[in-house]
């Protein structure tokens, strides 16, 4: 373990993206009958970028790990 607080720095806007996807798509279930079609696809649009960059940011942040370098 290199260094802790690097790895922390790292994970926590990670977990963020994850809670800012979940959120989004509470939202969307919630309120999916008054959002007109555009509305409905931009919301769907914001969880799917959301969703594929916490996606991908874990899959950085594992092989980074693997590697050692954080």
């Amino acid at each position: 373990m290199k260094n802790n607080y690097l790895r922390i720095a790292w994970i926590l806007p990670n977990v963020f993206m994850y809670f800012a996807s979940f959120g989004l798509i509470v939202f969307i279930s919630l309120l999916y009958r008054e959002l007109d079609i555009l509305t409905f696809i931009i919301y769907s649009a914001f969880v799917v970028l959301t969703l594929f960059t916490a996606i991908f940011g874990t899959y950085k942040i594992r092989l980074w790990i693997k590697e050692d370098r954080i």
